[in-house]
C-alpha cells in the first residue's frame, strides 16, 4: 500500500467512525469527505472531512504518519481555520503528537485526537452494530447472522472484509 492509499485509507476510517457517531461534534451533522473549501483569502482548501450544522463547520484533517505529528501540521490547519470563517479544527493521528504541536493546539483550540487504525475499526463497528443489533432488553426475535461453522458446530467466528468493507458477525 503506497503512502497516498495508506492516508486515504485512515480518511476514510475516520469518516466512517465519525459517520457512526454523528453527535461527536455537533447535532444534525453533514459530514463529507476529500472537499474543497473557499477561504476568505479567495484559496481554495482541500479539507480531508468536513462536518457541517447549519453556519457552523469542523475541518478535520486525518495524518497516518510513522511519526508523531508535529507543529507545522497544526499551524497550518490553524492557518486555514483563520481563513474560513464559523470554524474549527480537529486533527486524528494514528501516533500521535508531539509537545510543540500539542502546546499550540491548545493554544488555538485545534483538538488532537490520537486513533489507531485498529481502534477505528473496532469503535466505528461497534457504534454501528449498536444501530442494527438489539439490546439485551429487548424481548428475542429472529435474527439472521453468518458464522462459521465446524461439523455441527459454530466456532463463533466471523470474518471483516476491508475491500467491500462488509462486516460479519455472529451475535451482539
Amino acid at each position: 500500500m503506497t503512502t497516498t492509499e495508506k492516508g486515504k485509507f485512515y480518511e476514510r476510517g475516520i469518516e466512517f467512525y465519525i459517520r457512526q457517531n454523528p453527535k461527536i461534534y455537533f447535532d444534525n451533522t453533514n459530514v463529507e469527505w476529500n472537499v474543497k473549501v473557499k477561504g476568505n483569502s479567495g484559496v481554495l482548501h482541500q479539507i480531508d472531512i468536513l462536518l457541517t450544522t447549519g453556519e457552523k463547520l469542523v475541518l478535520v484533517e486525518c495524518k497516518n504518519h510513522q511519526k508523531k505529528i508535529g507543529y507545522d501540521v497544526v499551524a497550518k490547519l490553524d492557518s486555514i481555520v483563520q481563513d474560513i470563517p464559523n470554524t474549527s479544527g480537529v486533527i486524528y493521528s494514528v501516533n500521535g503528537f508531539s509537545s510543540d504541536a500539542e502546546q499550540y493546539a491548545k493554544e488555538k483550540n485545534i483538538e488532537l485526537i490520537s486513533m489507531s487504525i485498529e481502534d477505528i475499526i473496532f469503535q466505528g463497528c461497534n457504534l454501528a452494530f449498536k444501530k442494527c443489533l438489539p439490546n439485551l432488553e429487548d424481548p428475542p426475535q429472529k435474527y439472521w447472522v453468518i458464522m462459521e461453522q465446524f461439523g455441527n458446530t459454530t466456532t463463533g467466528s466471523y470474518q471483516l472484509f476491508y475491500g467491500n468493507k462488509i462486516f460479519l458477525f455472529t451475535d451482539k
